[in-house]
């Protein structure tokens, strides 16, 4: 029997009490502004009606957020945003096009078959230059048992007709009839109806496919081990042993001319 004036209570009973105010208790929160503990769902008009502050809902925040992180987005199913990357992808486009387009001045006039010597026909017309120039290149190499092999210089360049009418270039080589091109110095022919000067250069663009250069001639290149002697009129103009940058392209033609060039490994 209880004392007269108490309640019996039993074990289960307390637990439950204990677990009902601890439940209770932590369904209150302090208040972030004077700490006082108020049940949370009084906590936003305890904020409004004590300190005069509108509290944000979680909803509101959460809707706020969303909207910042939707912000200059395009959503799911509608709307479109600001086409960033299209804009960037057409300037870079028409820069490419532009580029392509742009015409540079000073070009120098497209090969007409002929290297790169314009089309320009000298015959039939008065010529204040006219004189001819020999050419000889001669091939030593051991590896193919070559010893002073003559490199073939062909006939009749420069002389290819433009629209099915014969034309002969300010350069040309001559005919079968004036040289053997496997054996004998290359005849080179230089006229034109103006006074101006001509080099081996201009002869090498004449000529297609081959190349003069420091330290190359034709398909000889210093770089393959190749020693070039070049010689004019007998006498030794430049030897890769000793200037090995020697500009052959800056030779002036001249009458009454023979240039020998001597490679060799």
């Amino acid at each position: 029997m209880a004392p007269q004036g108490l309640i019996a209570r039993s074990p289960i009973f307390s637990i439950q009490t204990g677990v009902s105010k601890l439940t209770e208790k932590a369904k209150r929160v302090g208040c972030p502004e004077c700490g006082a503990f108020v049940k949370s769902h009084n906590l936003n008009a305890h904020m409004k009606e004590v300190h005069k502050i509108k509290r944000k809902t979680s909803e509101q925040g959460r809707s706020r957020g969303d909207s910042k992180r939707t912000k200059g987005k395009s959503p799911r199913g509608g709307g479109v945003g600001f086409p960033w990357r299209l804009i960037v992808v057409g300037i870079v486009v028409l820069t490419m096009i532009g580029s392509i387009l742009v015409i540079r001045p000073g070009s120098p006039p497209a090969p007409d078959g002929n290297g790169s010597i314009p089309a320009e026909c000298v015959q039939g017309k008065t010529l204040v230059v006219n004189f001819d120039v020999k050419l000889h290149l001669y091939v030593t190499d051991p590896a193919t048992h070559k010893n002073n092999f003559t490199h073939l210089i062909p006939n009749d360049l420069g002389k290819d007709p433009i629209d099915g009418q014969a034309c002969t270039r300010s350069l040309s080589t001559g005919s079968a009839s004036e040289y053997n091109a496997s054996s004998q110095d290359a005849v080179i022919h230089v006229q034109s109806p103006e006074a101006k000067n001509f080099t081996l250069g201009d002869f090498f663009l004449l000529w297609s496919g081959q190349t003069l250069e420091p330290g190359k001639v034709a398909s000889y290149w210093t770089n393959y081990g190749w020693r070039i002697v070049m010689k004019v009129n007998g006498a030794v103009v430049a030897d890769t042993n000793v200037n090995p940058l020697y500009a052959y392209a800056a030779l002036k033609l001249a009458p009454n001319q023979n240039i020998d060039f001597y490679v060799s490994k």
